[in-house]
């Protein structure tokens, strides 16, 4: 089935890295600053895969608040003062990707993150310069659901759909990559769960990065 994949697009949250920490220490230092009392007994991991302007408009639900914009600007300030440590590159995905990279397959990330904040990120971790493009969430009214960001990567970079494979952990990933007729390949080393993915679509599920690799080299 890979054979054909030329061309492999990456979600970033809960697929290259495990941001868990990162995101809900945000999501707490937003609720702060809009002055509630922290639920402790809140459990944020929904959060963990979707864009954050829903899960954020989720969040505050909870409290009775309906000020996701001003809660955004909290987060999105936290994040940028937060040390690199917060987020771990998962185990085995540099051999993965040096692995997809020797095979002269062209890789992208298509992510719920704002694009910005993405780009920076792999920057940081010294991911960036594997990815032919890095596309994500736009301030305003720019792409915003998975859907989009896929399809604007494929019609950007005149990528056959038969030969793009999209690699993510959450539903998201594989009801974008069904709306856009590509394959999409479950990440069971993330948030989500095999349930999760094959009710939105998933054609493969991987249980860790070494099992890509070894698909990728006999491809």
């Amino acid at each position: 089935m890979l054979k054909d994949k030329r061309f492999v697009l990456f979600d970033i949250d809960g697929t290259l890295i495990d941001s868990r920490l990162e995101i809900i220490a945000c999501i707490r230092a937003a609720l702060a600053g809009l002055g509630h009392k922290l639920d402790t007994d809140q459990n944020l991991d929904f959060c963990l895969g979707p864009p954050m302007s829903s899960s954020m408009r989720k969040v505050l639900e909870h409290y009775g608040d309906d000020r996701v914009a001003e809660a955004l600007t909290l987060f999105y300030a936290h994040q940028a003062q937060l040390p690199i440590s917060n987020v771990l590159v998962y185990s085995g995905i540099i051999e993965l990707l040096d692995t997809i990279r020797a095979t002269d397959r062209q890789m992208f990330i298509a992510t719920s993150k704002m694009e910005d904040i993405a780009g920076r990120l792999l920057s940081r971790l010294g991911l960036h310069g594997y990815f032919r493009a890095v596309h994500g969430a736009l301030p305003g009214d720019g792409q915003k659901s998975k859907e989009e960001i896929i399809q604007f990567i494929i019609e950007t970079f005149n990528l056959p759909r038969s030969s793009v494979i999209m690699i993510g952990d959450r539903s998201f990933d594989m009801i974008g990559a069904t709306a856009n007729q590509v394959t999409g390949a479950g990440a069971l080393w993330g948030y989500g769960s095999a349930e999760e993915l094959v009710a939105s679509g998933a054609q493969i599920l991987w249980d860790t990065p070494t099992e890509v690799v070894q698909a990728f080299q006999q491809s």
